[in-house]
């Protein structure tokens, strides 16, 4: 079985042209330089990507080279990493991982700057290039190669606890609000709506029209949660003491 070499110091190639060319070079000219290198380094990505598969097809063993940009190799090749991707993303793990689900046609947009609707904590949104998007959000904007509807984001915004001091007099943690919504039998748009009043200190009526239900039944939930919180408030107060 063959093994891959490795290139040394010493068969580091010069640069093509030197600094004297490129000092007399217009900035069109260097830009447009620079956008060529940058076409030719994705083509010789996917080209490795085929290389690669081929070699792996033959029994090659290529454990000794899976760093790096090779690392991403194997995703280009089964057609669900676009190769200009690698080129402008490097180094960006997550972001890169989180790229491999999507169409080739939206990474490309997202390559070349397209932006994303991001709900932020406490429900703002902004829009935001994928590379400015803080990596610890990635999965809750992306999802099963999707991009997540802002009502989507919204509820996982208000799921996640971030703030755990509800809104309207009521001091509810993420997990509280699930078990006690369990107890209730409550399921739904209703639910989700409520807990964005409760935890992310939204209006009734921005809840409801971002869920698309009435006010009303908001209104029923945040009754019978609080209700079932007034009933819970002692025994989980002495939980609190237990825990110190």
């Amino acid at each position: 079985m063959a093994t891959l070499t490795k290139a040394t110091a010493t068969e580091i190639e010069p640069p093509v042209m030197l600094p004297a060319e490129l000092q007399n070079m217009s900035v069109q000219s260097l830009r447009a330089e620079l956008a060529r290198t940058i076409s030719l380094t994705a083509h010789a990505i996917a080209r490795m990507a085929v290389i690669w598969r081929e070699l792996e097809r033959r029994g090659e063993d290529l454990s000794d080279v899976r760093t790096g940009l090779a690392t991403f190799l194997p995703m280009v090749a089964d057609g669900k990493l676009h190769p200009e991707a690698v080129v402008k993303f490097a180094g960006r793990t997550v972001l890169l991982r989180t790229l491999s689900g999507l169409p080739a046609e939206k990474q490309i947009r997202l390559v070349n700057g397209e932006r994303i609707t991001v709900v932020m904590p406490g429900g703002d949104e902004v829009q935001l290039p994928i590379e400015d998007i803080p990596t610890q959000r990635l999965p809750r904007v992306f999802h099963g190669g999707e991009i997540r509807s802002i009502h989507d984001q919204l509820v996982i915004e208000a799921r996640s606890g971030l703030d755990p001091r509800g809104q309207r007099g009521v001091d509810l943690d993420g997990a509280l609000f699930d078990a006690i919504a369990t107890v209730l039998g409550s399921s739904g748009r209703g639910v989700d709506a409520a807990r964005m009043v409760i935890v992310s200190g939204m209006t009734t009526k921005s809840a409801a029209d971002y869920v698309g239900v009435s006010q009303t039944a908001v209104n029923h939930q945040l009754r019978r949660i609080r209700e079932a919180h007034a009933v819970l408030e002692p025994f989980l107060r002495r939980r609190k003491l237990d825990a110190r």
